[in-house]
C-alpha cells in the first residue's frame, strides 16, 4: 500500500512539473484578458460563478473561449451576459446598468 501511494504522489508531481513547463502558458498563448466598465461604477463582477472584483476592472489570464459575466449593483437590475475571450487579446464589456 505504501508503494502505491508514493507512486501516485510521483505521478501528481510529474504532472504539475509538466504543466509549469508548458511554453504556451509562459507566453499567455491560450489566455486573454477582459476589461469591464459599468455606468454607474462599482458593480460586483462574477465570471463563471466566481466573484473577481468591482468595476472598472481588468481581468488578465482568462482562458480563451466563452465566459459568463454577471454584474450586480444595489438599486440596479443585475445583468448576465456571455463574453468571448480570444487568446492574446483583450475583450471589452461596457454596459449601463438599469436602475430599479
Amino acid at each position: 500500500i505504501a508503494l502505491l501511494i508514493l507512486r501516485d504522489v510521483g505521478l501528481i508531481n510529474s504532472t504539475l512539473k509538466a504543466d509549469r513547463a508548458d511554453p504556451r502558458a509562459a507566453r499567455g498563448g491560450t489566455t486573454g484578458s477582459l476589461t469591464i466598465e459599468t455606468r454607474p461604477r462599482g458593480a460586483q463582477v462574477s465570471i463563471d460563478g466566481n466573484v473577481v472584483g468591482v468595476t472598472p476592472l481588468s481581468v488578465p489570464g482568462l482562458s480563451a473561449g466563452a465566459h459568463t459575466v454577471r454584474l450586480t449593483l444595489a438599486g440596479h437590475a443585475p445583468l448576465t451576459t456571455t463574453v468571448t475571450v480570444k487568446a492574446r487579446e483583450t475583450a471589452r464589456l461596457a454596459v449601463t446598468l438599469e436602475q430599479r
